[in-house]
């Protein structure tokens, strides 16, 4: 079966394919069940088109909490379900919200390159006025909460806390109309990180630009209204209407940058 999958996906995704593969032998060679790390949507994607094929029995995280990232457990027969087996836990970042307030990106690069964490074991980052919340992996939670002090120079409490308490996520988005020639993905990069054509298409022959959560090298791949794009280092795109053709023949598109991402 692997060597058929793999020419469903890009080679940017053999890594998340090889792990999920690797978690149904573990499942088949000992009967018990198998724990994934923190997967992005695009990954859960992959994740739930193999265990089908597989015909294998799993659990996500999502089903459970209303959350972008998930986990999956690969279950045997005789298995029941313990949410406790998803191994997460909310860990709750306080501080004095008046003098600072703290970036989505600067709480994953604290754990990132503070700690030395994995990406893998950090889930989703919900980040609130004056406070956060994170998720992580439950032995990784044990060891933020006891290590972390600063983040990004401001003076930080961690403590554990209950599911319970979990805040939902109000995605800010800035929303602008733009004229665009074509909605051709290197144009509308180009367009929206301020760059040259040529710029923008190296960044996306490097990987850096997503479309839908999926690594995108296609420079001529045209883009859709409701389509999500994720340019490394300037944020994430909406589009979220095509509004017409103007008099000089461009796209009116309206883009809704997120800006709490």
């Amino acid at each position: 079966m692997a060597k058929q999958l793999y020419q469903h996906f890009n080679p940017s995704e053999y890594e998340t394919v090889e792990k999920i593969l690797d978690l149904v032998d573990r499942l088949e060679t000992y009967y018990c069940h198998q724990l994934t790390g923190f997967l992005d949507p695009r990954q859960q994607e992959i994740a739930h088109s193999i265990l089908r094929q597989a015909g294998v029995r799993y659990y996500s995280s999502q089903d459970y909490y209303p959350l972008e990232q998930a986990r999956f457990i690969l279950a045997p027969d005789y298995y029941q379900l313990e949410l406790t087996d998803f191994e997460m836990a909310l860990v709750e970042i306080s501080y004095h919200g008046k003098f600072a307030q703290l970036s989505h990106s600067q709480i994953l690069g604290s754990l990132l390159n503070g700690l030395g964490l994995k990406r893998q074991v950090i889930g989703d980052i919900i980040v609130a006025k004056g406070y956060a919340q994170v998720v992580l992996d439950q032995q990784m939670a044990d060891y933020a909460v006891r290590e972390i002090r600063k983040m990004a120079r401001t003076g930080v409490q961690l403590r554990q806390i209950d599911f319970e308490q979990l805040i939902r996520s109000e995605e800010k988005t800035a929303t602008t109309l733009y004229l665009v020639s074509s909605l051709r993905l290197d144009k509308l990069v180009a367009l929206l990180t301020g760059q040259s054509r040529q710029q923008a298409q190296v960044m996306i022959t490097s990987g850096k630009v997503k479309v839908n959560h999926r690594e995108s090298l296609k420079v001529t791949q045209e883009i859709a209204i409701g389509d999500l794009l994720s340019i490394r280092g300037s944020g994430r795109y909406h589009l979220t209407e095509h509004i017409g053709i103007s008099k000089s023949g461009k796209h009116k598109v309206m883009i809704a940058k997120i800006v709490n991402s």
